[in-house]
């Protein structure tokens, strides 16, 4: 069953198809009624596909003749824009004739990382979203509210940030100010920020990590 996305972030075209490559990394649901072969037109799958198109990731080219080797998880992090897509196209397209091309590449991965690679390329920069509301000095516009997988409010943006000290990560750590006045350093791996809503949204119920790094009390 499609997760239960907030509105807010389900109307955000990137925010949606991130939230459901998440979702489906978490729990694989079959694009195809097993059954009667038609699509779930209510599955997670489904909804994924719809949202590759919505974003423009499926375009016309001869990908029948493409000599290109099929798309495995491993080689994302490798590829360029131009070839991202084409995969996309591919993998898309192919699942008309060679029914289970879709399903297969969702259970190993390969396409979702290749979404969440896409949205790097093509709308972060140094580990920041190109829309998110920095100020001249570098600081994150403070205010900003962070919302839950499965809940409410969790906390609000300093305005502060680092890198995170998580192992092989590049993303930000950006203090948040949680219940009692606590201060703590999130990792924004999977945050989705929707421009205009002042709301970041965690994508994934389980991915977000708290950087151990903690700033000394000023005196």
């Amino acid at each position: 069953m499609t997760p239960t996305i907030h509105p807010t972030l389900a109307a955000d075209k990137w925010g949606r198809a991130r939230a459901l490559s998440c979702a489906l990394d978490e729990g694989f649901e079959p694009l195809m009624v097993q059954v009667m072969g038609l699509p779930n037109l209510n599955g997670m799958s489904h909804n994924f596909h719809m949202a590759l198109g919505a974003l423009g990731l499926v375009k016309p080219f001869d990908w029948m003749k493409w000599d290109v080797p099929a798309l495995t998880k491993e080689m994302v992090p490798t590829l360029d824009d131009d070839t991202a897509w084409r995969h996309v196209t591919r993998v898309v397209r192919s699942e008309r004739f060679f029914e289970g091309n879709f399903d297969a590449h969702i259970r190993n991965g390969s396409l979702t990382a290749l979404l969440r690679h896409l949205y790097i390329l093509r709308c972060t920069e140094n580990g920041r979203p190109l829309n998110f509301p920095m100020f001249s000095d570098g600081s994150v516009e403070p205010g900003l509210r962070l919302v839950g997988f499965s809940q409410g409010t969790i906390g609000h943006t300093t305005g502060r940030h680092e890198v995170c000290a998580q192992p092989d990560c590049s993303r930000w750590s950006v203090e948040l100010e949680v219940h009692n006045g606590l201060r703590q350093y999130w990792c924004s791996d999977n945050w989705h920020y929707v421009q205009g809503a002042e709301e970041l949204f965690i994508l994934q119920s389980w991915s977000h990590r708290k950087s151990r790094r903690t700033r000394p009390t000023r005196k």
